[in-house]
């Protein structure tokens, strides 16, 4: 059984409790779950904190390369939990990541693309950027096509 807990803001500090017993809405609440937390990380590291030239073709950009990252992830999550039936390209997760390993790289990975973005200077972020959304829009494309969804 799953237990999903809601404080609903304004409502005097009540809490609505969903309990889910069905196995099936037990994994896709799950599924959900994992999912909105990756989205407010993706979004998080969007906000331009501390780049002071940070302009709002910046931040779409940024949330761009994010949320095709995130797409990345979920797709090689799938990998991971397929070892039998597929194998992952990036030299750096190995033939056979497990999910662990897939988690903790595009955690690092995202963060480290939006510091890195955040630092560099106008010109060079927007080429950083571009070549990044490039670059992942392709391994999304090409993973679709293979058959990859994503999953979390």
């Amino acid at each position: 059984m799953l237990e999903i807990t809601l404080s609903i803001p304004g409502a005097c500090n009540e809490f609505y409790i969903i309990y889910i017993c069905d196995k099936r809405w037990k994994q896709a609440a799950l599924r959900l779950s994992r999912w909105l937390w990756t989205l407010g990380l993706a979004l998080a590291l969007a906000a331009p904190a501390a780049a002071a030239d940070w302009s709002g073709a910046d931040t779409a950009r940024q949330a761009a390369f994010l949320a095709l990252g995130v797409a990345d992830w979920g797709q090689t999550l799938s990998i991971a939990r397929h070892p039998e039936s597929m194998g992952e390209t990036n030299p750096l997760l190995g033939r056979h990541p497990s999910v662990a390993e897939v988690n903790r790289y595009f955690a690092l990975a995202l963060t480290a693309h939006s510091a890195i973005a955040q630092a560099l200077p106008r010109p060079y972020r927007e080429a950083w950027q571009y070549v990044w959304i490039g670059l992942e829009g392709r391994a999304v494309r090409n993973n679709w096509r293979a058959g990859l969804r994503v999953e979390f």
